[in-house]
């Protein structure tokens, strides 16, 4: 320890030597010096640090259990192990790779974590609970905040639901939870919700990174319940979903009564969807959004609740031709709740719909940029309301690439075009920079290229639909 201590005394008086404000105009020797000081730290870094100790390895079902009421790093050796494993102890790190875990009993969670700072590496989890979720991060019943989970990383972790599906694959109530390349496979329930996550009871924030998702009720969903912990600071928030896939069998169209949407926010604030691909849905359960946001006060609990602040941006929309691509409702007129506000969608690509955005209530926020709607037969846009509830603050739409199919911008009340436009967003809108392929010849506000019917296509990229100006996603 002498040597070691000497050893960074001297670093100390290199650092001290050295440190004249001749930067960034190094000479040769202050950067050499400089090297050497890095080196030596790392080196007395390295020293002094102990080592990390051996992962446990565990390689049967009771010593699994016995261990995750234990903090520590922990090595599962691969097999299949039968049993519902409650992750009860802080401070927990695991390796699952090549593991199978089935439940033992059928009717809870397979997989609960209920501590803090854990991390799941590699876990296969198989034949989940068919009434409610496989694998659950705290719970919907918490009532307070120091009861919630926190830093939970599960990476890699592979959720299948049985032949006869599942009602919920990752339910996450906590506070930083975070999924890395993970999946949730055939989760479905006919004449009920089935979520692949659901997110509802904790502030997050929650960051879902990658892989794919799959459910027939909601992809993922945040809101939707009574939450446990009633309280503003309880609102899901700081929600990141990137490079995700979000997908739904065609073939369970021959299980009716299933199927909603791919992405419903019915609570949220901060919430960004980033270069992912949403892919199949109809009408079925509901009218067939494929995204829907609004801010819903379950059991007139939480007037408070809100959904704000919420931007998608850079992902596919596909295959959605049932309903509007886009559901947005500004504000609920019988339960109260926290109007709809800020909410972006930029640089988007939708094919294969029918529809494009709808929105009602009076949005506080709006904004459409670069997106690309293709093959729209009946509205692009469409405003809804029974009493005309305006937009609070100015519409943006800027360029954007759509088909005007058989009404283009619509609401009651007032003719297609720039009509309704006047009159739903009566606090002002921009609207301009638009590419327009006209069916039936609506007048727009001036700034925008419109297009002969037919025309669009031809100017399109066939393979990636890019516009050749900077209009589009």
């Amino acid at each position: 320890m002498g040597y070691l201590m000497r050893k960074f005394v001297l670093a100390l008086i290199i650092c001290l030597v050295t440190a004249v404000p001749t930067f960034p105009q190094q000479t040769d020797k202050q950067h050499q010096l400089i090297t050497q000081i890095e080196a030596l730290l790392q080196e007395l870094r390295t020293t002094l640090l102990p080592p990390a100790p051996p992962a446990i390895v565990l390689s049967d079902a009771a010593g699994i259990h016995t261990a995750l009421n234990t903090p520590g790093t922990y090595k599962i050796a691969p097999g299949e192990y039968v049993g519902n494993f409650v992750f009860s102890a802080s401070d927990v790190v695991v390796d699952a790779s090549g593991v199978v875990f089935r439940p033992e009993v059928p009717s809870i969670p397979t997989v609960r974590i209920t501590g803090n700072n854990v991390t799941i590496t590699g876990l296969d989890v198989m034949n989940g609970y068919e009434g409610g979720e496989t694998f659950t991060i705290g719970s919907n019943t918490i009532t307070t905040m120091d009861e919630l989970p926190r830093g939970i990383k599960l990476e890699r972790v592979r959720l299948y639901a049985g032949e006869r599906g599942g009602k919920r694959g990752f339910a996450l109530h906590g506070i930083n939870i975070t999924l890395i390349d993970c999946e949730a496979h055939n989760y479905w329930r006919q004449g009920q919700d089935s979520q692949a996550i659901w997110i509802n009871n904790g502030p997050g924030p929650y960051t879902v990174l990658g892989e794919f998702y799959e459910a027939s009720g909601e992809n993922i969903m945040v809101g939707g319940a009574k939450q446990g912990i009633l309280s503003p600071d309880a609102i899901p928030s700081d929600i990141t979903v990137r490079n995700a896939h979000l997908y739904k069998p065609l073939d369970w169209k021959t299980k009716p009564g299933s199927v909603k949407n791919l992405f419903e926010l019915k609570a949220g604030r901060r919430v960004l969807v980033e270069n992912c691909v949403l892919e199949n849905n109809w009408k079925d359960a509901q009218a067939g959004s494929a995204i829907l946001i609004k801010a819903d006060n379950q059991e007139n609990s939480t007037p408070w609740i809100e959904t704000s602040d919420v931007v998608f941006r850079g992902n596919i929309i596909r295959n959605s031709p049932d309903s509007f691509a886009i559901n947005i409702r500004g504000i609920h007129t019988v339960t109260p709740a926290q109007r709809v506000r800020n909410v972006v969608f930029d640089h988007n690509l939708f094919v294969g719909i029918g529809n494009g955005i709808q929105t009602g209530n009076g949005v506080d926020g709006l904004t459409l940029t670069h997106n690309t709607f293709l093959t729209v037969t009946n509205t692009f846009l469409s405003f809804y309301d029974d009493q005309i509830v305006k937009f609070p603050t100015p519409l943006v739409c800027n360029n954007n690439v759509f088909h005007e199919g058989l009404y283009s911008i619509k609401g009651s009340g007032a003719a297609a075009g720039i009509a309704t436009l006047n009159l739903y967003a009566a606090a002002g809108y921009q609207f301009v920079g638009n590419v327009i392929e006209r069916n039936r010849g609506y007048v727009y506000p001036e700034g925008n290229t419109l297009l002969a019917a037919g025309e669009l296509l031809l100017l399109l990229d066939p393979v990636t639909f890019k516009y050749p100006g900077d209009a589009g996603y």
